[in-house]
């Protein structure tokens, strides 16, 4: 009986450390921002663009209790977009989040007038959860460019200046009178 007593107490001494660190509660906190950016240039009156972009969630398990299955979270946050040519900045905001894991699309602006022009893309990620088990497979985000700028130029038909049509009205007068002189011979 001692011997059997000594054992356990052995395999309590050598499973102690092993069970108590599966078993340990932690918390997890993520804050992260990232940024993307492209440059392009203009040329022409003005030009209709569009750029694709894609981004992906952070995302990680964990376990409630030691003894439970994996809980799946993505983290909340927001994406947005600014369009800067040095003089004037647009901006808005793109996706909540919160309520998908990944995401893709395009952004447009018609009627860009000619110049250099920087696209950033600025995403936030926030995640925290407190007193859980075993945080895991750990997915961080991500965003991005999936294509370059596209401009199609939009040409705007020449207005004339008054001399042109002075030109134009003197030219149909000696045309008539040319007319009219043959017709009397």
């Amino acid at each position: 009986m001692k011997k059997l007593i000594k054992s356990l107490v052995v395999i309590g001494c050598v499973l102690a450390p092993a069970l108590a660190s599966a078993a340990v509660k932690s918390d997890y906190s993520f804050n992260q921002t990232l940024d993307a950016t492209t440059s392009f240039s203009l040329v022409g009156l003005t030009s209709d663009v569009s750029v694709g972009y894609n981004w992906t969630d952070l995302s990680y398990k964990y376990k409630a209790n030691s003894s439970g299955g994996f809980t799946n979270v993505t983290a909340d946050g927001t994406l947005g977009w600014t369009l800067s040519n040095g003089s004037t900045s647009l901006s808005g905001s793109i996706a909540d989040l919160s309520t998908a894991s990944t995401g893709s699309g395009t952004l447009s602006w018609t009627a860009l007038s000619a110049g250099n022009y920087i696209l950033s893309l600025s995403g936030n990620w926030v995640a925290s959860k407190t007193n859980i088990y075993n945080p895991q497979n750990v997915t961080l985000p991500t965003i991005g460019f999936t294509s370059t700028a596209s401009a199609t130029n939009v040409v705007m038909a020449p207005v004339p200046e008054p001399e042109s049509y002075a030109m134009f009205m003197a030219g149909l007068g000696m045309i008539g009178f040319i007319a009219r002189r043959r017709r009397n011979v």
